[in-house]
């Protein structure tokens, strides 16, 4: 293991927008892991998050402030970014995680120690404990949503794989996966320079799968590390959005499908996605209007 008195050269990279009070507890909980910078990106916010994390830390050297007057979305914030970075590895991060001690040390020995690895993602937890979808996952075909959706892996993992593997036992060893959740990502520095930033048409959601794929492509590893875990709430910054965030989420998805997919199984990821949209929208509807009421009542307006 490493040191725990090394610090490891880490740069974080957090984009932030509407993250409320959990951006103060997810920018403590790295700069207790000692890492060596902290690039906060707020994406035009103005719920008052950045500024509460001013007052308290305004004055720490390790934190670089990063803002823009609107969103501009997820990976076009995280690329511009990525040129203020100083360390040999990056940790991309969101704003409603809070990483667990010994996270950032356990992830970096991972990266260190497989050298074909570009990247390598924590043990992702929800807010009671359990293991969230989406930590390690294969790469999402038709075949695997249908075995998902369908529950056909329960017959035969082998025979019908599914996209998350969350239902598997976990691995006590860094484990090679096909993907990771774009919520905690450490990366080599060097590698994205290589392959590149983010692809900065998807808005939201679909950009780290596509950031998997093209690693994987470039022949780089990805690694799955148990030992570190991180708490993940999981779409925090979007509740109040779940239109426009389901919207971007699909379309996500089929641009996914338009770069690695063959021209006949896209028809069917833009059927299956925009139909299964068009399918969800009365819920979201119905989500957008209570949160709104709870939003309004909890403010007394």
């Amino acid at each position: 293991m490493m040191p725990a008195e090394k610090k490891p050269s880490v740069s974080v990279i957090i984009v932030s927008y509407q993250a409320g009070e959990v951006l103060v507890r997810c920018v403590e909980s790295v700069l207790d892991s000692a890492v060596q910078q902290v690039i906060i990106v707020d994406n035009g916010s103005t719920d008052g998050s950045v500024q509460s994390l001013h007052t308290r830390y305004g004055d720490d050297t390790r934190i670089h402030w990063l803002s823009f007057t609107k969103n501009i979305g997820y990976s076009a914030a995280g690329n511009r970014a990525f040129s203020f970075v100083q360390s040999a590895y990056v940790l991309y991060l969101n704003p409603d995680c809070v990483v667990h001690k010994g996270a950032v040390n356990a992830l970096s020995q991972a990266l260190s120690t497989h050298s074909s690895a570009a990247m390598v993602g924590p043990l992702l937890l929800n807010p009671d404990g359990s293991e969230q979808a989406g930590g390690r996952r294969n790469h999402p075909t038709v075949g695997r949503v249908l075995s998902q959706v369908l529950y056909l892996w329960r017959l035969s993992a082998t025979i019908f794989p599914a996209v998350n593997m969350n239902m598997f036992p976990i691995p006590c060893i860094p484990t090679k996966v096909e993907a990771i959740s774009g919520a905690c990502m450490l990366f080599r520095r060097e590698s994205i320079e290589k392959v590149g930033g983010m692809d900065e048409k998807y808005f939201l959601h679909c950009d780290d799968l596509d950031w998997c794929m093209r690693m994987r492509t470039a022949g780089k590893e990805i690694y799955f590390v148990s030992d570190a875990q991180v708490t993940h709430i999981g779409g925090w910054c979007t509740q109040l959005q779940p239109i426009s965030t389901e919207w971007h989420k699909h379309k996500g998805m089929v641009r996914l499908a338009r770069k690695f997919s063959s021209p006949w199984t896209v028809i069917l990821w833009w059927m299956g996605s925009w139909g299964y949209f068009v399918c969800r929208l009365p819920r979201l509807v119905y989500v957008a209007v209570r949160v709104k009421k709870n939003r309004l009542k909890k403010h007394g307006s």
